[in-house]
Order: C-alpha cells, then structure tokens, then sequence
C-alpha cells in the first residue's frame, strides 16, 4: 500500500508546484501589462507594495526569463525589461518574488530590479549619508529606507516651522516709512545644519489696531543659504497705507523645503 501512494503524493507535489508556476507567470504578465496601461489599481492589486517604488515603472516589453521555488511559500520570477528613457533604450533585469494569496492567486511581495536609484532624490540623500544598512537590497527594503528618511526630514522642516528662532536668527530689523511705502533691512542667519537654496521670507504690516494692512515676500537670497552664513536682506513695499509695525517670517514650505534639503545637502 505504502508502494502504491509515494508515486501519488510525488505526482500531486509536482502538479501543486507547477500550478504556482503557472499562477507566477500570470502575476507577473498582470502587473507588466498594467504598468504598460497605465493602470494603476490593477498594478498595485499584482503588487500591493508598489507605491514603495516611488514612482511608476515604464516598460515598453518584457520577458520571463525563469520562474522557481526558493522557499517553501515564496517564489522568484526572473524578468528582463525594456523600456524607453529620453532617446535611450534601456534593458534591466528585473527579480519578482511571489508567495500564495490563496489557492488560486499569487501577489508580489518584493522586487529588485524596478526602485528608481538613478532618479530618486531620497535614495540619493541616504546614499551620501550613509543612511542605507548592509543587506539593503530589494526594492521594498530600500523603499522602508527612504521612507524613513522622508519621515525624518519631514519632522525637522515642522520643526522648522514650528520654532524658527531655533534654526535660522532674524535681527537688526530697520525699517521706515517713505509716505506710502515702507524701506528698510534686516539681517537673517542660518542656524540649521542645512544648506537652502533661495529661501523665502513673508513681511506683514500692521496698523495701531493689529489690522493687517499690507503683506510682501521676497527671497533672501538668490543663492545657496549655508550653514553659519548671514545675509542681509533689503525691502521695499508699495502701499503699506497706515502701517506702524512689521513681522518678518521665513516662508518654510515643508515639500518645497523637503526637496531643497534633498538637493543641497
């Protein structure tokens, strides 16, 4: 008896595996023809963890190369895509792994392959400060990187925002009434341990009755804000009407200042 059901378990574990087989290639046919269609939601339904990707992957075609098992519920789907940047076409090698949803359906789980290095401006930054560990290799492990990364930078430009005197000093504030119009200056000196590129300021003016009666904005410099450095800033504003007080604020956008820090540091 014992004879005659090794021969059945084999044969039902060979026709299991080939129908994971099967259900991978298919996986992975759904989600190259999304990313071909433009289909988004049916994209991230193939691959649900895609939007670690950061952006979406082009492909003009592709071919499976090789599908097998290399655990017992995750499987790996070798790819070679081509696709189009600029005027140049370019082919990478694409790994997918896939593990069971249910009896019927495979999903990716991870990918190398399709993480943007060349363009992600996260990726970069990480990269120049040694912030990716050893053995970050997957497109989903480096994609936990730069979102911890983003997180980070995100709470220092609320900070920012928050207690500005901490990170950047304004002071010698002079300025005077010409009739209608307001002249005058001020110094601003960066405190943070970022360099900015053009940052902006925001001056508001004030009647005797804390009304606002006339706002402006302007750059405090047209170049690189590096730390330590001090600038001092000119302003001119057309019809400040009855204004007797000024406020000066740095005008810290958190995306515009999370790609700045993300350009120049």
């Amino acid at each position: 008896m014992k004879n005659l059901l090794l021969p059945v378990l084999v044969l039902l574990l060979f026709t299991s595996c080939d129908k994971r087989i099967d259900q991978c290639e298919k996986t992975a046919e759904s989600f190259f023809a999304a990313i071909m269609e433009g289909d988004e939601e049916a994209m991230l339904k193939a691959y649900p963890l895609a939007y670690h990707l950061y952006y979406f992957p082009h492909t003009n075609s592709h071919k499976i190369n090789s599908v097998k098992k290399i655990s017992d519920n995750r499987y790996e789907v070798n790819i070679t895509n081509t696709y189009t940047k600029g005027n140049n076409s370019i082919t990478k090698e694409v790994t997918l792994y896939l593990e069971p949803i249910n009896d019927d359906l495979m999903k990716i789980v991870d990918s190398k392959g399709l993480y943007p290095k060349d363009n992600e401006k996260l990726y970069k930054y990480a990269y120049r400060h040694d912030m990716i560990p050893n053995g970050a290799e997957t497109d989903q492990q480096l994609g936990a990187v730069t979102d911890s990364v983003r997180s980070k930078l995100i709470s220092v430009i609320m900070k920012m925002q928050l207690y500005t005197n901490d990170y950047f000093e304004i002071s010698h504030i002079k300025w005077q009434k010409l009739v209608d119009s307001a002249t005058g200056s001020f110094l601003v000196t960066n405190k943070s341990s970022y360099t900015l590129d053009s940052p902006k300021y925001k001056l508001t003016y004030y009647n005797s009755r804390d009304n606002i009666v006339a706002v402006d904005d302007g750059r405090i410099t047209y170049s690189k804000f590096r730390p330590g450095d001090q600038v001092k800033v000119d302003i001119f504003t057309l019809h400040v009407g009855s204004a007797n007080s000024l406020k000066i604020d740095l005008d810290i956008d958190l995306e515009e200042t999370l790609d700045n820090i993300l350009e120049n540091n």
